[in-house]
């Protein structure tokens, strides 16, 4: 089994600063006239759903390829230069729909699980925060009750003693 390397979570630098930028360039829907599994496909473009997302997005390229005896995959290149496909295959025209919706969101960048959740180049030293974080704290003050005091003594109370012990035999 192979490991997919893990990654840190990025975007494209100043991507929605001032404008945003779809990074999806060109997108090409490639499917069959007669198979039964690009149904879904061809009702897709013969809704009228194809045109409406061509309209919508005219800083994409919007392409139909059709293929004889091939199933319908959908093909998305972007902005950082990679490709992507997505096998359609006996997807209904809302699934194709979806797909294109999808692909036009996205950076490009491949699917891979994160090195962390959280990254910061300014690690804090306080720890993560919790609930009880700034909450009321516990300390000495508040147990002087003697019945929370230990039975044994303390290893800093047995120095003491041993101190005591060697001061009086000295003198």
């Amino acid at each position: 089994r192979q490991m997919l390397p893990r990654v840190f979570l990025s975007q494209p630098l100043q991507n929605g600063v001032s404008r945003y930028t779809c990074q999806l360039k060109r997108i090409t829907l490639k499917f069959c006239k007669f198979r039964p599994n690009s149904l879904g496909a061809r009702e897709f473009i013969e809704n009228g759903d194809f045109l409406e997302f061509a309209r919508a997005n005219p800083q994409v390229a919007c392409y139909l390829k059709p293929r004889r005896n091939r199933p319908p995959v959908l093909q998305a290149e972007f902005a950082n230069g990679s490709v992507q496909l997505a096998r359609i295959d006996s997807f209904p025209a809302e699934f194709v729909r979806r797909w294109f919706w999808l692909m036009r969101g996205r950076s490009g960048d491949d699917l891979l699980p994160l090195h962390e959740n959280l990254r910061s180049f300014h690690p804090s030293v306080q720890g993560v925060w919790t609930p009880f974080t700034f909450g009321r704290s516990v300390g000495l003050g508040d147990l002087s009750d003697s019945r929370h005091r230990p039975m044994s003594p303390s290893a800093t109370e047995l120095i003491q003693q041993l101190h005591r012990l060697q001061s009086a035999r000295m003198s």
